[in-house]
């Protein structure tokens, strides 16, 4: 159980620590409010895997968005950019948005996979998940949700058929305490593991 606590700790360490390096923040800031959100704001992080929020006045245009995608591009040690644009919601499941996803490599060779969502505020959803966790987190569930979360790191099916939301709300609202457990969840919500 400690190595799962080390482990996010310094896994979160890490995070700052990159975010601070691609200086993020000046980046993204003239464009909006740049916020942490996901496992690195709940202390929960299992894997070198960043979330992260740009909330705009408004939608965000195709200039603000290319000279992002060009900026960052342009940042040392970025290996790969993805690009979606879910402003008319093709993905049902994720806010009116553009996303960019970065693959970073660190000092040490790690690759680090970093989220980035630009949306109007009012279509921010994470939100929500951070009053849940916020409201009912204890060290125990803290556990539960690293204990599942490192076993589901590799499934195939995680970020497809069901998310870190559902481990959370699994662990937090159902009292669920291990991976029987969450299989069983994920059974009752008609998703499989």
């Amino acid at each position: 159980m400690t190595n799962l606590l080390e482990e996010q700790n310094k896994l979160q360490k890490q995070a700052f620590e990159v975010i601070e390096k691609l200086d993020l923040n000046n980046i993204l800031g003239k464009y909006g409010q740049f916020s942490l959100v996901g496992s690195i704001e709940y202390s929960l992080m299992t894997w070198r895997d960043i979330d992260a929020n740009l909330a705009m006045q408004n939608d965000p245009t195709d200039s603000e968005y290319w000279d992002i995608v060009e900026a960052i591009f342009s940042l040392p040690k970025v290996k790969l950019l993805t690009l979606a644009d879910n402003r008319q919601q093709v993905e049902a499941d994720r806010p009116k948005s553009m996303y960019l996803g970065i693959k970073y490599e660190d000092n040490e060779n790690n690759i680090w996979k970093i989220d980035i969502r630009l949306l109007a505020r009012e279509s921010i959803t994470t939100d929500k998940v951070a009053q849940l966790i916020k409201e009912n987190i204890t060290e125990e569930s803290r556990i539960a949700i690293l204990q599942i979360k490192s076993q589901v790191c590799d499934n195939p099916k995680y970020h497809k058929a069901f998310s870190s939301v559902d481990i959370y709300e699994a662990v937090l609202l159902s009292g669920v305490k291990d991976m029987d457990g969450f299989r069983e969840y994920l059974s009752k919500q008609g998703k499989t593991l």
